[in-house]
């Protein structure tokens, strides 16, 4: 094996928490809760705006919004399933309303 590649480099290159993990403090658990709860207040709203906005029930943004985790591709998603109904339905092919 190549230097530097030893089994125990390639775990930590390949799960970082290995590295950093041990000097992960409950102080910094409490700060990085605190600002997922900050994102998730954010992010449901908007969530369902981005839905709306884009012609989709509200409940499409939030299943939407669970997937990618982040605020920018959650319109991107929405705005793709935006395109891709309007295109199902102008073909003819219709998505049954229980998969929605």
């Amino acid at each position: 094996m190549k230097e530097g590649r030893t089994f125990p480099d390639l775990h930590r290159r390949y799960l970082p928490i290995l590295t950093w993990g041990a000097e992960y403090s409950p102080r910094t658990l409490a700060s990085d809760l605190v600002a997922a709860a900050i994102v998730t207040i954010m992010l449901i709203p908007q969530s369902l705006a981005y839905a709306l906005l884009v012609g989709q029930p509200p409940q499409i943004g939030l299943h939407a919004s669970m997937a990618p985790l982040a605020v920018g591709p959650v319109a991107v998603a929405l705005a793709l399933g935006m395109l891709f109904a309007s295109s199902t339905t102008r073909s003819g092919f219709t998505v049954p309303g229980n998969l929605l």
